[in-house]
């Protein structure tokens, strides 16, 4: 498990890109950030991700860490319509903090359509 994951979840604050914190209120706890990345360490390959709904990122921080692990290529997208607004941009900078630099955030809402 990747230290900045381990800290975040055993202070339940997160950082937000100014280097303030804010309290944690919706996120997965201990238990579920190492199912998590076990589920992700046993797969085969892994090159990319697609996450609805970002929030604080502990989930993307666990699947990123694990999965570029396997793959310095892995690739993760997130699309999160309030990520800036309701986050502070907590998940990305999350993402950044677990050394992911292949990401892509789409803050729009993930039941558009586009054809």
């Amino acid at each position: 498990m990747h230290p900045y994951i381990l800290s975040v979840l055993k202070n339940s604050k997160i950082s937000l890109p100014d280097g303030s914190k804010k309290p944690l209120t919706s996120n997965i706890d201990l238990d579920e950030a190492e199912f998590l990345s076990l589920i992700v360490s046993q797969l085969e390959t892994v090159s990319l991700g697609v996450e609805v709904g970002l929030a604080y990122g502990v989930s993307a921080g666990v699947i990123c860490s694990t999965a570029s692990q396997k793959n310095h290529n892995y690739y993760h997208i997130a699309v999160d319509p309030y990520q800036g607004r309701d986050y502070g941009f907590a998940g990305v900078h999350t993402v950044k903090a677990v050394g992911q630099d292949k990401f892509r955030l789409f803050e729009e809402r993930s039941d558009i359509e586009i054809y």
